[in-house]
């Protein structure tokens, strides 16, 4: 299905003890694309002034005080809302249906708790690899997608392995 709830619905209800291959695939070629468009230091470098090397926050130079700063907050907020997203789709559990304060408490516990395990894999993964040069992000991207299709494939295959008897 391409519906969210159903993914985690999905994910959460197998109780993913061993993911599968496809699984994993899928979830690297997802960070990957995450940290590109979140636009972090692997891929961009938000400090630079050269036009060559920015690739989302291009636009900022034309904006100072107030301005600049709901752009910048913007970003942050885009940054949480993918974080939260993908945070959600690879770590499934501690996501409620009730209404109840003891779940919705229980499951604000486990949405911080994801949302820092991300945050701490993002600031290693920008400590450890440097900028990458302008002309090879779209390698990196392309095997991406190519990592994604080939997850696709995999979990095709397996989804029609499990339905056959």
């Amino acid at each position: 299905s391409t519906e969210i709830s159903t993914i985690v619905n999905s994910i959460s209800r197998h109780n993913l003890t061993l993911p599968s291959t496809g699984y994993i695939l899928a979830i690297v070629s997802l960070f990957i694309i995450s940290i590109a468009e979140i636009g972090r230091i692997p891929f961009d470098n938000q400090e630079t002034h050269y036009e060559l090397t920015m690739i989302h926050e291009g636009m900022l130079l034309e904006y100072s005080g107030k301005l600049l700063g709901l752009m910048i907050w913007s970003g942050w907020v885009k940054q949480l809302i993918i974080i939260s997203l993908i945070s959600n789709l690879i770590f499934p559990w501690g996501i409620t249906d009730s209404c109840t304060l003891p779940a919705i408490s229980i499951a604000l516990v486990f949405y911080f708790l994801k949302i820092l395990v991300f945050s701490i894999f993002i600031a290693l993964i920008e400590t450890i690899i440097a900028k990458v040069r302008l002309f090879r992000v779209k390698d990196i991207l392309i095997s991406s997608f190519v990592i994604s299709v080939i997850a696709l494939i995999l979990i095709i295959q397996e989804a029609g392995r499990i339905s056959r008897p």
